[in-house]
């Protein structure tokens, strides 16, 4: 079968979805981060998108991350060459909230975008449950399906030699409240185990310090998934996180689920992990393997492609 697939090769995850599909389908990629990483670039973006019509109308099927407007040229084209498309949602997308300036659904012109994007989809993708219910609340009727994401099989392989660290993870576009980093700051205050925050690191870098660090936390205030939650469990930490959205549903009773912004109970979280063993939370990521979401995004793709 042949795919259009666009996405940003700086996402580990996405490289390893196109990976995924390969196996399996013709691809043509188109890599955003190639393109456009700012408003400037738009309509050189938009130009370059257009110069693809002949490889999206042959191809079976568009798979598109992001319901964002980065979306809306490529879905313009396969709509006009009746190529059914399938649209990954990562979060944001169908996320608003003001107080922390998080989300499309802020944004009136991009928010409606994304809507726009949602309800003209054949299929959409969501990475957890309680995400696929807050898209349903977007867009009543959204034609949604949850696929987790997988952990990268390569991290189950490695081994790993465990520090008594607690360490907590955000990217540079992100803000602390919103990933939870001023509770862990104040947490680790009054804990009486070594913590770290890791920021700005590069992929391989992270890894290597999850397969050190004991516990991982995600004290984060909304995630659709939480994938560095899943590679921290695959690389053998025990998870503390918090009961917000996805983040259970990823954990499930290997770790320990505190309420978002609770201090004490995150410190206590913290000792009562560095006395858990990782094996379980291990064995969970396993769950959420590469096999298993390309047999669901196959499904999906055999579903809708253009007969």
């Amino acid at each position: 079968m042949k795919l259009y697939y666009v996405y940003d090769s700086r996402s580990p995850f996405m490289v390893q979805d196109l990976t995924m599909l390969q196996r399996d389908h013709q691809v043509r990629p188109f890599d955003l981060s190639e393109h456009i990483t700012s408003y400037q670039q738009a309509p050189a973006f938009a130009a370059a998108s257009a110069l693809e019509y002949k490889q999206i109308q042959a191809a079976d099927a568009l798979i598109v991350w992001f319901a964002d407007y980065t979306a809306i040229p490529f879905m313009t084209l396969a709509k006009a060459a009746g190529v059914p498309v399938i649209i990954i949602v990562g979060g944001w997308e169908v996320y608003g909230d003001k107080e922390l300036g998080y989300g499309n659904q802020t944004a009136p012109l991009r928010g409606a975008a994304t809507r726009m994007v949602i309800r003209n989809a054949n299929a959409v993708i969501s990475p957890s449950e309680a995400y696929a219910k807050i898209i349903r609340e977007v867009v009543p009727g959204a034609n949604v399906s949850v696929v987790p994401l997988a952990a990268p099989y390569e991290l189950f392989k490695q081994p790993v030699d465990k520090y008594r660290v607690a360490v907590t993870a955000y990217c540079r576009t992100s803000t602390e409240k919103l990933k939870g980093i001023d509770t862990f700051r104040e947490a680790a205050k009054l804990s009486r185990y070594p913590t770290r925050v890791l920021k700005g690191l590069s992929h391989d870098h992270l890894i290597s310090e999850l397969r050190a660090a004991k516990v991982y936390c995600q004290l984060s205030y909304t995630e659709s998934f939480g994938m560095t939650v899943l590679e921290a469990m695959a690389c053998g930490c025990v998870p503390v996180v918090t009961d917000r959205d996805a983040l259970p549903e990823v954990v499930g009773n290997t770790g320990v689920v505190v309420p978002y912004g609770d201090i004490r109970a995150t410190t206590e979280a913290i000792t009562e992990a560095m006395e858990m063993s990782g094996e379980p939370a291990r064995r969970r990521a396993m769950e959420f393997s590469t096999e298993k979401r390309a047999t669901e995004l196959n499904k999906i793709i055999g579903k809708v492609k253009r007969k």
